[in-house]
């Protein structure tokens, strides 16, 4: 499946924004290692978050599409995770956390987090 750069920009950029009103220091988007990607590596309150993000899509004829996130995203992500962690093994206190955007057709409208899965 193809996205739209634009779309995926503005996606990227309403969870930005909605994590920083919510205290979140951005550190890294789209963090890469061999195969396994974190979409974003922010902190708050000296802990480090690993985020993976996730849509649910209304449209207009009420159908709901729930993009989720697959058991091979999961082992992916938790590769990267572990990757990040050895090249910077000064975090210590670290959450798995996953924030479903939700879309009202191509606008992105409400941001949730969850899950907060301790590693440590």
């Amino acid at each position: 499946m193809q996205t739209d750069p634009l779309k995926e920009e503005k996606l990227e950029l309403r969870v930005a924004g909605w994590l920083t009103e919510k205290g979140f220091l951005l550190i890294k988007r789209n963090w890469a290692y061999c195969h396994g990607k974190i979409d974003i590596i922010a902190s708050r309150f000296g802990r480090l978050h690993f985020i993976g993000v996730t849509t649910k899509s209304y449209h207009p004829v009420n159908t709901i599409s729930d993009e989720g996130i697959t058991r091979r995203k999961m082992l992916s992500f938790l590769q990267a995770s572990q990757q990040y962690l050895q090249r910077y093994p000064q975090w210590k206190d670290v959450m798995i956390d996953i924030l479903t955007v939700t879309m009202i057709g191509e606008e992105p409208k409400d941001c949730t987090l969850t899950g907060n899965v301790k590693l440590t």
